[in-house]
């Protein structure tokens, strides 16, 4: 999924294609990042509405690049865009963007977009949001979701928050066992 949404966020790469068919680990060299196992089968855990999300004539993306993991007490702040490489233009439009740790609302944000052009990527808006202060790591689910008359588009994220290491070891003992060169 994220290998996926950097190529469809690069501006060398435009259109839609299917990406990413299989692993090909045993028929040629390399191991490239395929939506299917060698089988045609696809991965556990992953769905048909799960890989449409991310592989579709029009996507939404959230440009992490390779980062999932975030310290608590930041601003987490990131652009979500949209690869609309759909059959029309997108008009009156409803974005809309939450955030979620344990079933709770922690961010959210809805706007309105008159039109988004089909055939490149659109800056819809930044996703930024403070970071809640945790004493434990936690799983965050960022979803988005752009509809007009005719669509909706979704997407979702997961990240991953992690408190300061002294505020999570507060009462726990550190031990060093490194050799000194």
């Amino acid at each position: 999924k994220q290998l996926i949404e950097n190529l469809r966020s690069c501006p060398s790469i435009t259109g839609y294609d299917y990406l990413g068919g299989i692993d090909t680990h045993w028929h040629t060299i390399g191991y490239p990042c395929g939506l299917f196992n060698e089988f045609y089968e696809e991965k556990y855990g992953e769905t048909t509405a799960d890989i449409l999300r991310y592989n579709n004539s029009s996507v939404l993306l959230c440009g992490m690049g390779k980062y999932r993991n975030y310290r608590a007490g930041e601003i987490y702040s990131e652009t979500l865009q949209i690869s609309h490489y759909g059959k029309e233009i997108l008009k009156d439009c409803q974005v809309k963007w939450s955030v979620v740790i344990d079933k709770e609302i922690i961010a959210e944000k809805q706007l309105n977009i008159a039109k988004i052009v089909n055939g490149k990527i659109t800056e819809l808006t930044q996703i930024e949001f403070n970071l809640p202060a945790l004493k434990e790591g936690k799983k965050a689910i960022i979803s988005a979701v752009v509809s007009s008359k005719n669509s909706e588009i979704k997407n979702q994220w997961n990240i991953w928050i992690f408190p300061e290491i002294e505020a999570a070891c507060e009462n726990a003992k550190i031990v060093d066992n490194r050799r000194k060169l």
